[in-house]
């Protein structure tokens, strides 16, 4: 395993396994919250196959992946980018009451849906949950970390709510850590996942940066090969008016969704440093400027961590992904599985010793929609407090490479 255990005084076995359980009994309860929401989406399901809590399909934001993949197939990619076409095919593929949705995503994102739509939306869905959970999980133990660390990554409030949208959350976390965790031991693995995540570049902001402080040439390199021959296949199989398409069509549909006037109703499950701002009444401008200075902090605290001569792979994986995210202004609970991922690790790191900013970084995937519904957008705030965790492990980890000082210190 990646993580060093961090010293600690001799304790009895059955104190240590009691500490274990409270931790595991704590991490399966913060659980709860999504799968009674899951729950309540698919028991109100009525006739026309719509939940009455989310007014949209059971599946909710996967049925677009579905969508476009049926689509796509059909030639009809004007129907997929004009936003009042698109409504209307969902309206008439799933039901009138179909609540308003739009196609989000980058053009090379089709490559997913179009196998997907083969089948019928829910086994696609099934088959898509199942899949991509198991993605994450083999990549985060073939990538150096422990079978119980994967495990529990796999099984986190943040999946839950991954699994409540339909999202993609499993797998750009599959994407994101191994880009994270694998630029020195295996660069071509590393450069592979980084190039792949720019079917949600918002979510790789960093991974340009960090490659180049961390000199990772090789994986720079790869990243960039496999982003422009991801771009150039879906010219081919699409047609390049995709791309036109995007640029005008869903690129201003998108900015438009995440400038739009606080409070909406998607706003809530809102993470970034952007979506606090607007919470607290800023303009777009001072909204804008808020984001970039937090950014720039970000990035500067993550290049200092790849400067780390010697720097644990998993502890540093976990700091960048808090980071990731206060550095992109557009993200919503769902995309933090990785976050759930950075949290096991600091828990293995801790030996299973849990402690409050941890516990509330588990947690708070789950129950940071309640809070926003109240206006209270504290997300930046969770993710800032859990990056500081993250380094403090990550520096006090250094020091006990070069000495004994740092033993018994406590988790945070």
């Amino acid at each position: 395993m990646l993580v060093r255990p961090a010293i600690s005084p001799a304790m009895p076995a059955d104190h240590a396994l009691s500490r274990r359980l409270i931790t595991l009994v704590f991490l399966g309860a913060a659980l709860a919250p999504g799968l009674v929401l899951l729950a309540r989406i698919w028991s109100s399901v009525e006739a026309d196959g719509i939940s009455v809590v989310t007014r949209k399909l059971p599946v909710v934001d996967f049925a677009n992946l579905w969508a476009g993949g049926v689509l796509a197939r059909a030639g009809n990619l004007v129907a997929l980018f004009d936003e009042e076409s698109y409504r209307a095919w969902l309206r008439t593929a799933f039901s009138p009451r179909y609540e308003d949705s739009e196609w989000s995503y980058p053009p090379a994102m089709l490559f997913l849906g179009v196998p997907f739509s083969l089948l019928p939306v829910i086994p696609a869905y099934l088959l898509w949950t199942a899949g991509t959970a198991v993605v994450l999980f083999v990549v985060l133990w073939r990538a150096g970390l422990s079978p119980a660390v994967a495990a529990v990554a796999t099984l986190s409030p943040a999946m839950v709510q991954n699994i409540v949208f339909g999202q993609n959350g499993a797998l750009t976390a599959a994407l994101l850590c191994a880009a994270l965790l694998l630029p020195q031991a295996r660069p071509v693995a590393a450069g592979i996942g980084a190039g792949l995540l720019t079917l949600k570049p918002q979510l790789g902001l960093l991974l340009p940066v960090v490659y180049l402080a961390g000199r990772a040439w090789r994986a720079f390199m790869v990243a960039g090969a496999v982003a422009i021959a991801l771009a150039a296949a879906a010219t081919v199989a699409f047609g390049p008016q995709v791309w036109t398409l995007f640029w005008i069509r869903t690129r201003p549909l998108m900015m438009a969704v995440m400038e739009a006037p606080w409070p909406s109703g998607h706003l809530v499950n809102g993470v970034s440093v952007f979506f606090m701002a607007r919470s607290l009444g800023f303009g777009l401008e001072a909204a804008h400027a808020t984001q970039g200075i937090v950014t720039a902090c970000a990035v500067v605290l993550a290049v200092r961590a790849w400067r780390m001569p010697d720097a644990d792979p998993a502890l540093r994986m976990a700091l960048c992904v808090p980071l990731a995210f206060l550095a992109t202004p557009y993200a919503y609970t769902y995309d933090l599985v990785a976050l759930g991922a950075a949290v096991a690790v600091v828990l293995a790191h801790w030996g299973w010793r849990i402690g409050p900013i941890t516990a509330l970084a588990w947690l708070w995937p789950a129950v940071s929609a309640w809070f926003g519904s109240r206006g209270w957008m504290l997300s930046p705030l969770v993710l800032a407090a859990f990056a500081a965790v993250a380094w403090r492990a990550l520096r006090r980890t250094r020091l006990r490479q070069a000495g004994p000082a740092s033993a018994g210190v406590a988790p945070t």
